[in-house]
């Protein structure tokens, strides 16, 4: 039998349904980044030594790709089972998962469907995967 994974996905965190055997598993993910703040002013600011600021964002941008990068993984190892996957989400994280997976010749192919979905709670990633996939309701363990 097939296995299916369905994964709702922002930047904060995953919630992924497995569906192996018509029973499904969730498993949260929690991506422990935080976007990093903007600083305010421009590149003519008063102090002396301002275009450092501007490094230091720099840096701290970097520092949250890869921690995004890290969640990424953290989720495609959990969904590396299934044959078929659903994504769902917020557009810029599902999208970025999306790209991620496409990296990874090991889910090529995988993907059924990606569309966008406003947050969700668990009980109902179980439900929107299992109708997905045709399966009837059942609880999550």
């Amino acid at each position: 039998m097939r296995t299916h994974a369905g994964v709702w996905i922002d930047h904060r965190n995953a919630i992924v349904v497995i569906l192996a055997d018509g029973k499904p598993s969730t498993t949260n993910i929690a991506s422990l980044t935080e976007k990093p703040a903007r600083t305010s002013g421009g590149s003519h600011q008063r102090e002396p030594w301002a275009h450092q600021a501007v490094v230091a964002e720099d840096h701290r941008d970097r520092e949250y790709r890869h921690a995004l990068t890290r969640f990424y993984e953290a989720v495609g190892k959990v969904i590396a089972r299934a044959d078929d996957l659903y994504l769902m989400g917020s557009g810029e994280a599902r999208k970025e998962l999306l790209n991620y997976l496409k990296e990874h010749d090991r889910f090529t192919g995988r993907v059924r469907e990606s569309k966008p979905a406003q947050a969700m709670t668990e009980a109902e990633v179980v439900a929107e995967t299992c109708r997905f996939y045709h399966l009837p309701m059942q609880a999550a363990s």
